[in-house]
């Protein structure tokens, strides 16, 4: 159960971040490598650039075994 709650905090923050905030975010995502620079990113619709970021933040939080939720 706190695992459903800390992915819908997840989702709901990443939900409210607009999309510049979404490609500095993968740009500077440091916990895994991602390989994407600028240019692509800018080509992305905003609801990609969250669903990548969502899956990013919660393939980082898996390996560590936390529940957390924090973008």
């Amino acid at each position: 159960m706190a695992t459903d709650n800390a992915l819908n905090t997840l989702i709901r923050n990443i939900c409210r971040m607009d999309r510049r905030q979404c490609i500095e975010r993968l740009l500077h995502f440091e916990e895994i490598p991602l390989d994407f620079d600028r240019a692509t990113l800018e080509g992305m619709a905003t609801d990609r650039l969250r669903h990548l970021l969502m899956a990013a933040v919660h393939t980082r939080d898996k390996y560590r075994g936390s529940g957390r939720a924090a973008v």
